[in-house]
C-alpha cells in the first residue's frame, strides 16, 4: 500500500465520510543467537490490503528459523475524491481509544491525517488507496506460518485477532466523524463522545 505523504497534492481535498475497513498486518520473529527470540518490525511495508499480498511479503522475507503472523486489523477509511485515506493503529488491544477527544481543524485530508498523530512511536500508520466501498469481513482473523517445504510457507488460522468488544472505540470514532463531516462547517468543535459500555 502507498504510505500517506503530508506533501501530497490531494491534501486539500475534502473528506466526505468514513467507515471501518480491514487491512492485513505482517509481524515476524525468528530464533536468533543462543535460541533467543528476535522480533523484527517492517514499518509501513508490513501492511497490506489483501491477505495474498501479505503472504507474498512474508514469503519474500523468509529465512531459516523465521515465523510470521498475519493479523487482520481494523482501520478507518476516510473517503475523498477518487481515494481513501486509511488510518490504522497497532500495539494496542483497543484501537482508537485515544482519539475520542477534539476534532481536526477542517474536513481536508491533510487536517484529518494530522489529527491522528502517533501517541507512541510506530503506533499510527496512514496509507492512501483507490476508492472502494469495501467493508470488513468479520471476524478479524490471525494466521501464523509453518514451513510447507524448503521454499514455501503454509498458513494456519489461529482464530480471531480482535474480539468484537474491542472495536467499540473504532465504531465510536467513525460515528463521531460522520456526524462532524455531515455538518456544513469545517470548523472543529471540542467535544467528546464516549462509546456505549
Amino acid at each position: 500500500m502507498d504510505s500517506y505523504d503530508s506533501e501530497s497534492s490531494f491534501g486539500q481535498e475534502i473528506v466526505l465520510k468514513c467507515h471501518i475497513t480491514k487491512i492485513h498486518y505482517v509481524s515476524y520473529g525468528r530464533n536468533a543467537y543462543n535460541w533467543t527470540w528476535s522480533s523484527i518490525y517492517y514499518g509501513d511495508g508490513a501492511f497490506h490490503r489483501h491477505i495474498e499480498s501479505a503472504q507474498d511479503h512474508a514469503q519474500q522475507k523468509r529465512v531459516q528459523g523465521s515465523r510470521f503472523y498475519i493479523d487482520e486489523i481494523p482501520a478507518l477509511a476516510f473517503v475523498f475524491k477518487y481515494r481513501h485515506l486509511i488510518v490504522t493503529e497497532i500495539n494496542t488491544y483497543i484501537p482508537f481509544e485515544k482519539y475520542l477527544q477534539g476534532l481536526p481543524k477542517s474536513h481536508m485530508v491533510s487536517d484529518i491525517a494530522s489529527y491522528f498523530h502517533p501517541w507512541r512511536e510506530n503506533t499510527i500508520h496512514k496509507f492512501v488507496l483507490p476508492n472502494s466501498d469495501s467493508k470488513p469481513n468479520l471476524p478479524y482473523r490471525r494466521f501464523h506460518s509453518t514451513p510447507k517445504n524448503k521454499s514455501l510457507l503454509r498458513w494456519i488460522e489461529r482464530g480471531p485477532s480482535i474480539p468484537p468488544l474491542d472495536l467499540k472505540y473504532a465504531e465510536a470514532t467513525v460515528a463521531r466523524f460522520n456526524r462532524w463531516l455531515s455538518e456544513p462547517t469545517t470548523v472543529a468543535t471540542t467535544h467528546e463522545i464516549r462509546p456505549n459500555a
